[in-house]
């Protein structure tokens, strides 16, 4: 959830009309990440694993841009469709999680759940 917050807060950074963009979240890293990965569907490991290469291309992608058209409007949409994306992908994949070890959505999207109970 953190990555993702990262990648919608540099999608949506109110400075970029005529102004330079900050530099992208750094790589998702799982390195440090604690617990049995062998529990997770396979389907379900991979899109959590290929995270990191997404960004790679994602970031591919904003770079030949603005060697393309400079820090103008197109460089500025580029990223931020891209970190979109990738916030989306995030959300998927914390709802997915959610289900599956059956942990409450509330906890991870607290803004569906006024009432802060558990709802799973």
């Amino acid at each position: 959830m953190e990555f993702r917050d990262r990648c919608q807060d540099f999608a949506d950074c109110p400075e970029w009309p005529g102004m330079m963009l900050p530099a992208p979240p750094g790589l998702v890293d799982f390195e440090d990440t604690e617990g049995d990965w062998s529990v997770l569907p396979g389907a379900l490991l991979l899109r959590i694993r290929r995270l990191p290469l997404l960004q790679k291309k994602f970031n591919q992608a904003i770079r030949d841009c603005f060697e393309e058209y400079g820090a103008d409007f197109e460089y500025s949409e580029v990223a931020t469709h891209r970190y979109r994306k990738l916030g989306q992908e995030c959300e998927s994949l914390v709802t997915e999680l959610c289900i599956l070890c059956r942990l409450p959505s509330d906890v991870y999207f607290p803004e569906l759940h006024e009432s802060g109970h558990p709802t799973n």
